[in-house]
């Protein structure tokens, strides 16, 4: 059981509403004593969830912002990310080097300076977020590579486990040709 600091003033001239001590713990969490049979007993306090949705959303304004190293950092090392595409784009790259080195070009700190990514839409629902995302890029050729994206990620442990990525395939076709490793 736990209990949430609201308005109580200790009758010793304690801290009140406004004071500074009083701003510092309002709205904090406390373990509350409740009577036994023979003791006070502490109750467990509630597991304290982490907001998976504001960890992807931190991660996901920092690629806005060209830098990916974020995403790195929050992936676990044996992450797998999956492209939900058919035939030669459905594949899934295993561990945290495989995506670095074969998703992102080796690139550890930022996207190319003609790289923009643009959120949409974020949701959440227990350990997985979804995200709706736009990548606008111009190769080295000149040419434009503008795609819209869903990423689901699934994250245990505040860690990226899995990604699942889903994008105009036919555009990556018409763009980069057909894949010969697939």
């Amino acid at each position: 059981m736990v209990a949430q600091v609201a308005g109580v003033v200790g009758s010793n001239g304690g801290a009140t509403a406004g004071s500074s001590a009083w701003e510092a713990l309002a709205g904090q969490t406390w373990p509350v004593m409740v009577q036994g049979e023979d003791e006070m007993m502490p109750q467990p306090e509630p597991s304290r969830r982490v907001d998976h949705r504001a960890r992807v959303e931190d991660i996901m304004n920092a690629m806005a912002q060209g830098r990916v190293r974020p995403l790195f950092d929050a992936m676990a090392e044996d992450v797998t990310w999956r492209w939900m595409g058919v035939k030669q784009w459905s594949r899934a790259f295993e561990g945290k080097q495989s995506v670095v080195d074969t998703l992102f070009g080796g690139s550890s700190e930022t996207l190319p300076p003609s790289s923009t990514v643009e959120v949409h839409c974020i949701h959440a629902d227990g350990d997985f977020v979804v995200v709706e995302h736009s990548g606008r890029n111009e190769l080295s050729d000149g040419r434009r590579y503008d795609n819209n994206y869903c990423w689901i990620f699934r994250i245990e442990e505040g860690l990226i486990q899995e990604v699942r990525e889903y994008m105009d395939t036919q555009l990556v076709t018409e763009t980069f040709g057909p894949d010969d490793s697939a």
